[in-house]
């Protein structure tokens, strides 16, 4: 799906409109070595996105909220030059391949 823009049958995973909302590199940031495996296991992925609309350094953080036995995972932001507090995804609907906007999104 690397490149796939168009809608995936009722029934399949995934059903519904797809499109690239954003594309770009990964890497692998901190004290881990540059070992995604090893840091995942630790519990904290440090990573960078250079994407055309995500960029800067991130975090993969697992958490035991709630109590719960079951693992959850947290997506944080690290503060760089790319943070905005304010920034909503919602405002940039458009795929960065093609410029299409979802229906759901219109």
């Amino acid at each position: 799906y690397l490149l796939f823009e168009g809608t995936l049958p009722e029934g399949d995973y995934g059903a519904g409109e797809v499109i690239v909302w954003d594309y770009g590199e990964f890497e692998v940031v901190g004290p881990t070595g540059h070992d995604a495996a090893v840091a995942l296991d630790e519990g904290v992925l440090q990573f960078a996105l250079h994407g055309t609309k995500l960029r800067g350094e991130w975090a993969i953080i697992r958490t035991r909220m709630g109590g719960g036995k079951r693992e959850n995972w947290l997506l944080q932001k690290m503060q760089d030059e790319f943070a905005q507090a304010d920034y909503d995804p919602e405002t940039e609907p458009a795929s960065a391949l093609s410029g299409k906007v979802p229906r759901r999104a219109r």
